[in-house]
């Protein structure tokens, strides 16, 4: 694990969530890549089952349909995540919770975690207003995760929850301001400049945001004409300068 630059890459995260990035999928490669997990994900859940599942994978496959099914069906039996609901924010690991040889006797074992090789399982939690649960997992078959991952990764949590936690303040400052005298930005063009802003050129924008370089190339013109600059550099300042709070 590089300290330095878990560090430095975490907080430019952190930075893009509060400004609406789509830069979770680097977050969880920043977690396999400094610390090591066979999937890592993150997931925004109803842990009765009944509304839809909003989950990022990295290092795996996502659900399939059938998968799916069967997680809404079983998530409720999870003592794990049940417990993560009503805990505080935080980081823990799964056998602090629940013994693998009480899981293993479950059918949640058996039917969604053994398939995947879910055998040991690190939360690292978030409050959520929208949903039951946000969270970020990482996820092993052959070993659990050490107390100094554990260390870092509430490190890394607090500044991701701090993102998330500026993003909804702005989110609600806009709500309640109304969009009297405001700059109207669609959240894809909130989406481009953030990302703009980070340095990212168009074809890589486009690849984050999974749309073409052209619609991006379009964004980035209309961004400069709402700004009213001439250059990539240009809108970047603005967007850092006060842009990002444009309704």
């Amino acid at each position: 694990m590089d300290r330095p630059v878990l560090a430095r890459r975490a907080t430019e995260i952190a930075h893009g969530i509060a400004e609406g990035a789509a830069v979770v999928p680097d977050l969880l490669a920043l977690l396999d890549r400094q610390v090591g997990a066979d999937t890592v994900t993150f997931s925004e859940l109803d842990i009765t089952g009944r509304g839809p599942a909003l989950v990022e994978t990295h290092g795996a496959d996502p659900l399939d349909a059938d998968e799916e099914v069967r997680w809404r069906r079983l998530l409720p039996t999870h003592p794990y995540a049940r417990w993560l609901t009503t805990a505080p924010a935080g980081t823990t690991r799964l056998t602090d919770v629940v013994s693998l040889t009480r899981l293993e006797r479950m059918e949640v074992w058996e039917v969604c975690l053994e398939p995947r090789g879910h055998r040991y399982q690190s939360a690292l939690t978030f409050p959520c207003r929208r949903r039951d649960l946000r969270l970020l997992s990482l996820w092993r078959e052959d070993r659990d995760f050490a107390d100094r991952e554990l260390e870092a990764f509430e490190h890394v949590r607090r500044l991701v929850d701090a993102g998330f936690a500026m993003r909804e303040a702005g989110q609600a400052l806009r709500e309640w301001s109304g969009p009297g005298g405001g700059t109207l930005l669609t959240p894809r063009q909130r989406e481009v400049a953030a990302l703009v802003s980070q340095g990212h050129t168009n074809e890589q924008v486009a690849r984050r945001l999974g749309i073409s370089a052209r619609t991006v190339r379009k964004h980035v013109a209309d961004l400069f004409d709402v700004a009213d600059v001439r250059s990539r550099t240009a809108l970047a300042a603005w967007w850092r300068q006060g842009g990002r709070s444009a309704i």
